[in-house]
């Protein structure tokens, strides 16, 4: 009889740990090719056998409520999925002198940034899960201009850049402040639209005015603060750094 290579393919039941089917599931069906797994540069120790690196399976697949294969992430970050406090990434690996699948995870707080860039630039499937925060707040930007009591504002606890400011916002940095950046407001008909994350306010809220406005994650935080410069001195460095990054910005003015 003509020899037949062996399957390199293994099978897992397990628990959605990559939320990545985006709903509750008991357990899913995974297929995975343990000879896909590719060697990549991490921050973590995750196998004993390497140092500042690991095998990521590249080729994993989950089987759907119709019995048909789909590909499934080698990785993802999770941001405030599980708990508002989760910052982290996971990944599937083979371990040096093993056949099977293994789980690995990075400290909380400490996303594995080398493992994610060097699996985007692989072309390894990958997924960036964030969990979306809302706060109800007056709509202090004075974007809407509508008059609207509250407005409610949806952003992502980590999607936030440091840029240069002239202001002092935050007391562990020195010239610098991080803005939220992709913010959303609800407007009163019920859709959604870009919310600025600084606005110039000249002459809106009273005559003389000339200020900036932020939304901002203070160092340590989570939830969005908002910053104001001194009248008559508006933070110009921040709002032009953010327009370079692009960050949304608006100039407001009275129109009175």
């Amino acid at each position: 009889m003509p020899h037949q290579a062996r399957s390199s393919y293994k099978y897992a039941e397990m628990p959605d740990c990559m939320h990545a089917l985006g709903k509750q599931c008991d357990t899913i069906k995974l297929r995975y090719d343990f000879r896909s797994a590719i060697k990549m540069p991490c921050q973590g120790d995750y196998d004993p056998a390497l140092n500042g690196e690991v095998f990521l399976l590249r080729k994993v697949q989950v089987q759907k409520p119709d019995g048909s294969r789909m590909y499934y992430p080698s990785m993802v970050l999770l941001d405030g999925i599980e708990n508002d406090e989760q910052l982290v990434t996971r990944a599937f690996i083979r371990k040096v002198g093993e056949r099977s699948m293994s789980v690995v995870e990075s400290p909380n707080g400490a996303p594995d940034k080398a493992l994610l860039d060097a699996a985007h630039r692989e072309g390894v499937y990958t997924k960036i899960l964030r969990s979306q925060k809302q706060v109800e707040m007056p709509d202090c930007m004075q974007a809407i201009r509508e008059r609207c009591d509250t407005i409610k504002v949806r952003y992502y606890s980590h999607d936030a850049t440091k840029v240069h400011c002239h202001g002092d916002y935050d007391a562990a940095l020195n010239g610098e402040v991080y803005l939220f950046r992709n913010v959303k407001a609800q407007k009163p008909d019920g859709s959604q639209v870009p919310y600025p994350s600084v606005s110039l306010l000249i002459d809106v809220e009273y005559d003389g005015q000339y200020a900036t406005r932020a939304l901002i994650r203070k160092s340590g935080e989570k939830a969005m603060s908002v910053v104001e410069s001194p009248d008559g001195a508006p933070d110009l460095a921040m709002l032009d750094n953010a327009k370079k990054k692009g960050i949304r910005t608006d100039t407001v003015w009275s129109t009175d």
